[in-house]
């Protein structure tokens, strides 16, 4: 229902521009790139300040600062019969430099490249044996190096090593005896990475912790767990806990269990989950992970059917174990559950804030989702804020404003079939209200988000013609009409839209970025659209290469 193209990715980011020179004009939006190519623009991404966009045009990355003062610069060209068309790439936090992977053959290797383009890429992984390659790279939050999974030997042993981002030195090994599974973690400080792994002949996975700069050795994080088969893990936003999920088997049966441990391994894990049933999400919801932390680390929320076997419902611990879970759901109807309409969104949300969680679930009447919030720790009932559901109707996804004050949800509320844009008080104090314009008998509402402020919210519908994908704005009250963002796309031309909510990095502006063939069909062009003032930066030299 959601997907267009096979080579589609998010394809719109909020932001603020640090560098603005205004000229008043009467335009909506601003096209920065001129696709004459089968494709055009497929991916985007936005520096961590708003200053810089990456672009991924016809195989080929260029650069330009987002106020038109410098670019487009050409970073890396077109690779001949590429494997890999869709060649990943990472823009570092601080704006300085893109790391991303040649898909030139089958070894992948991986460069580092300033996003200026003052000087041409670097190889940051070590020389690839015949049959070596790079599976995957992260770059640290603070900007400073890629860590990587590879087989540079080509031994069939994939090994962790990191690196400095600008390749001045030598990448080291990170992981030891220890056998390597794909899935690692920088922490948000980029002082350490987390690993699954495992040892020679061992069939579980463990989990790891050691220094991003190889200074220290590697701590096994569940030693005090014995017999445990690490499933996932998070790290807590300050970097000093880690929450991961295993499952253990003793005498045939299985259970699926949290715990939490301080992110260097001193004083063991502990298990911070109830010990009925197991940790996980109720079947059909397509989300691997039943758990979250809050903002400050301090709680963590989860999905298990601690009570009763098979009944799934919403708890909050204390992420150091401190204290037992408590329920934050009210008593769930017969068949009821934790659950939400759409395979590709949680069932719960933890605000920004860290004080309250929405959640999905069939509470009331079986087989009826909708939307409800709590305080994260169970200190009052839960409030319903989704409004009366048409006969079939649930809601689908739903997202907090960047306040907490506001909540914005997808449903077939009043038709069913029809997936409609919503928005409600956080704290239930007014009814919800619809969003978006009339729609036609196609029509539906596919991405949402909120604006840095939380007053407007920005979505991709079907809604003024059936069968095209725009963009429009609307304020999250309701309080005036949509307005839209895009120019008229022409024939067969649309905003890309997408298969779920993303998050998006931003802290004020009234600027969007979004993806579209709306001067040319089939060929994507990357548009700037104005959500407030219609100002247009004043263009720089020009400098594409």
């Amino acid at each position: 229902m959601f997907s267009r193209r096979p080579r589609m990715l998010p394809l719109l980011v909020l932001f603020t521009l640090a560098v603005w020179a205004p000229a008043n004009i009467r335009a909506q939006s601003l096209k920065l790139t001129r696709s004459q190519v089968s494709l055009g623009v497929d991916a985007f991404r936005v520096d961590g300040s708003g200053r810089w966009v990456v672009i991924r045009e016809g195989g080929e990355l260029f650069s330009r600062r987002l106020d038109r003062s410098f670019g487009p610069v050409r970073l890396i060209g077109p690779t001949a019969g590429s494997l890999f068309p869709d060649r990943e790439f990472v823009v570092s936090l601080d704006g300085t430099r893109v790391v991303f992977q040649d898909e030139s053959s089958l070894s992948r290797p991986i460069y580092s490249v300033p996003i200026d383009g003052r000087s041409g890429p670097v190889q940051l992984n070590g020389p690839l044996a015949s049959s070596g390659f790079a599976v995957s790279f992260q770059v640290s939050p603070d900007s400073s190096r890629v860590a990587y999974v590879a087989d540079e030997d080509g031994d069939s042993s994939l090994e962790l090593r990191s690196v400095p981002i600008d390749g001045n030195a030598p990448s080291m090994q990170l992981n030891g005896s220890e056998r390597l599974l794909t899935y690692f973690a920088i922490s948000p400080d980029g002082t350490r990475v987390l690993f699954r792994g495992y040892f020679f002949l061992a069939s579980k996975a463990e989990l790891f912790s050691v220094p991003i700069d190889g200074s220290g050795p590697v701590v096994r994080l569940n030693q005090s767990v014995a017999n445990t088969d690490v499933l996932d893990f998070r790290i807590a936003p300050a970097g000093d806990r880690v929450v991961f999920w295993a499952e253990k088997t003793q005498y045939f049966t299985t259970t699926r269990r949290l715990y939490s441990v301080q992110i260097d391994g001193l004083g063991g894990a502990v298990q911070i989950s109830g010990s009925g049933g197991n940790v996980e999400l109720s079947p059909g919801n397509g989300t691997p992970v039943p758990f979250a932390i809050d903002s400050d680390g301090t709680r963590v929320v989860y999905v298990a059917d601690h009570d009763k076997a098979n009944l799934f419902e919403l708890f909050s611990v204390p992420t150091d174990g401190s204290s037992s879970p408590v329920q934050l759901n009210a008593t769930l109807v017969q068949g009821g559950d934790i659950s939400v309409g759409s395979v590709n969104a949680p069932p719960f949300l933890i605000s920004p804030d860290g004080a309250s969680v929405a959640y999905s679930a069939d509470q009331e009447v079986n087989d009826l989702i909708e939307l409800y919030q709590v305080p994260i720790d169970g200190s009052a009932t839960a409030v319903k804020l989704s409004g009366p559901l048409t006969s079939g109707g649930n809601v689908y996804s739903f997202q907090y404003s960047p306040t907490s004050a506001a909540v914005a949800y997808v449903a077939d509320q009043d038709t069913d079939g029809v997936f409609e844009l919503y928005g409600v008080p956080a704290d239930g104090s007014a009814a919800a209200v619809k969003l978006n314009g009339p729609l036609g008998p196609s029509g539906l509402v596919t991405w949402f988000s909120f604006e840095p402020t939380g007053a407007q919210i920005v979505y991709v519908a079907k809604q003024d013609q059936a069968s095209v994908y725009e963009i429009h704005r609307a304020p999250i009250d309701g309080s005036s009409p949509p307005r839209k963002i895009n120019p008229a796309p022409v024939a067969g031309g649309e905003v890309q839209r997408f298969p779920a909510p993303l998050t998006l990095r931003g802290i004020g502006g009234p600027y969007v970025l979004f993806a579209g063939d709306l001067a040319l069909d089939e060929a994507d062009d990357l548009y700037l659209g104005f959500l407030g003032k219609r100002v247009l930066p004043t263009p720089g030299l020009p400098n594409a290469r």
